[in-house]
């Protein structure tokens, strides 16, 4: 009986002790779980702010295991690009000083080399004063230079200083051995006779060589030039006044419709033009003063006083002034053909 009660008790508490482990186990695993999530929770964090493209990659693993390889494979990538950057941060002057020749021969190489030398000039005048003969003596000495070396602003005053009357020039270099150059004189305004030659006025005062035009007024000008000098495409006369004089006139014929300009008489040093209308009338302006002015007042002149086509006037004088109550007003002097002797004196007087 003792004995059978002495196993009872012996099997109640081996069940006990059972029990009690069996739930201790299972705490442990338990808590194990929940630190291994915490712990990965901890580290999914730190990998996604240092590099999150490859902490998605390491948390597709099913198993820690995997997830700790994925891991150090990681590490082993990352330290080896440090490794590296620090030794080409170390040897860097070495890698500079290695390029910087390289670099050098290229640029020596196409400074240098024959291809890029100048071969072919192709020149394109775009009006008919533009001579081509003197266009190309102008740069012929570019020949066999470098495309590198030339600059267009060398171009263009080499052209002026042949040819004056140049007005727009588009250089375009071609790669590898060629320049086009198209060239644009100023327009002609007037024809005129020089040492007995026929020239061309340009607008900026450019004296051509051609064969006078039906189209162009004449002037004739009043001032000498050294005979020493070849005026050929030479610039002798202000561009304002070639500008001013040309409008003038056309104004005059657009609002004087019965006479018409026939010659014009430029005197550069002092500065005056002359118009001698069809009818043989003179009319004396002054290039010092507003000379739209004094065309406007020719038209009032004309419309309420007198009629420039009556022919009974040597000539209409609009540059002087006279003081009237301690202010200057303009007076227009004129002579008529019975006087016409001494109209002629008092010009031969003043020129």
């Amino acid at each position: 009986m003792k004995n059978f009660l002495h196993n009872i008790k012996e099997k109640i508490s081996f069940f006990k002790k059972s029990k009690s482990s069996h739930s201790w186990r299972r705490r442990k695993k338990i808590n194990t779980t929940e630190n291994n999530h915490i712990i990965n929770e901890n580290l999914v964090h730190n990998e996604s702010i240092s590099n999150k493209k490859h902490s998605s990659q390491c948390l597709q693993y099913k198993t820690d295991r995997d997830n700790y390889k994925c891991k150090r494979k990681q590490l082993k990538i990352d330290y080896w690009f440090l490794q590296k950057s620090k030794i080409l941060g170390k040897y860097k002057h070495l890698i500079l000083f290695s390029i910087i020749p390289f670099i050098v021969i290229i640029f020596l190489f196409i400074l240098y080399w024959p291809i890029y030398t100048v071969k072919y000039i192709n020149i394109f005048p775009q009006d008919s004063i533009t001579n081509r003969t003197l266009a190309y003596s102008a740069v012929e000495d570019l020949y066999s230079k470098k495309l590198i070396n030339i600059e267009s602003e060398n171009i263009k005053n080499k052209f002026v200083q042949y040819q004056n009357n140049i007005k727009e020039i588009d250089i375009n270099f071609k790669i590898p051995d060629t320049i086009d150059i198209k060239i644009t004189s100023f327009p002609i305004l007037y024809n005129t006779i020089i040492k007995d030659k026929s020239y061309y006025i340009t607008q900026n005062g450019t004296l051509v060589p051609g064969k006078p035009r039906e189209e162009y007024k004449t002037m004739i000008v009043k001032n000498k030039i050294d005979k020493n000098i070849l005026p050929d495409y030479k610039s002798f006369y202000h561009q304002e006044h070639m500008e001013a004089i040309y409008e003038a006139y056309q104004y005059l014929e657009d609002n004087v419709i019965d006479i018409k300009v026939e010659e014009l008489y430029y005197y550069p040093i002092e500065r005056e033009v002359h118009f001698k209308l069809d009818n043989e009338t003179l009319l004396i302006y002054s290039l010092s003063k507003d000379l739209k002015m004094q065309i406007k007042k020719t038209v009032i002149y004309n419309t309420e006083h007198k009629k420039l086509s009556d022919n009974d006037v040597v000539y209409i004088d609009f540059r002087i002034k006279r003081i009237i109550n301690n202010s200057q007003k303009d007076k227009i002097y004129y002579c008529t053909k019975e006087t016409e002797y001494q109209c002629f004196q008092n010009l031969k007087k003043i020129y």
